[in-house]
């Protein structure tokens, strides 16, 4: 078909390859482009040992492998900021890497419910106390925990690893999901 001598399908063609080419490359421009600023800008931060940015859609998974942490709060704060403001408040989630050591596993298998405990309850004091004889019990030259507005931030450590875990103080419960409703429930 022509219109005035030009071919429509042609152009219709050409205008499709064009738009096409022009989007993929805008994408793989900013995806990489992206990504690689973003691990050079963490990967600066002193305590980090290595970034990797697993998923590319949306939520990005930022895995972090971290260096013997003196404090893990202030880095992890530090970490957050910077991917709010290249990623946006809800574009991400931090993983960090996990110890190997089966020390540090089962001392976490200990202490995790205490923590979950304290969240609901709010005696952090008890946490500490808690920490503190698993300390003695696992013979860890290091546990540590500390405590912000929004998470708490849980260091354990043998002479050779380091487990590091950041837990939410806010209890996400779908209440939709849960059976009963009414007076008598």
């Amino acid at each position: 078909m022509t219109f005035k001598g030009i071919r429509l399908k042609l152009v219709a063609v050409a205008l499709i390859l064009c738009l096409g080419i022009f989007f993929a490359g805008n994408y793989y421009f900013n995806h990489y482009r992206l990504n690689n600023s973003l691990e050079e800008v963490l990967s600066s931060v002193e305590e980090i040992e290595k970034v990797v940015i697993k998923n590319e859609a949306q939520p990005r998974e930022i895995v972090l492998t971290l260096k013997g942490v003196d404090d893990l709060r202030p880095v992890y704060r530090k970490v957050n900021d910077i991917l709010v403001e290249k990623l946006g408040p809800e574009d991400y989630a931090i993983t960090l890497n996990e110890s190997t050591d089966p020390i540090l596993k089962e001392a976490y298998d200990k202490i995790h419910l205490v923590i979950y405990e304290t969240i609901i309850t709010g005696e952090f004091s008890k946490l500490a106390t808690q920490l503190e004889l698993l300390k003695e019990e696992a013979e860890l030259s290091s546990a540590r925990i500390s405590v912000d507005h929004d998470n708490i931030y849980l260091e354990l450590s043998t002479e050779q690893e380091h487990l590091y875990k950041v837990i939410e103080r806010e209890i996400k419960v779908d209440w939709s999901s849960l059976p009963g409703g009414g007076a008598n429930g």
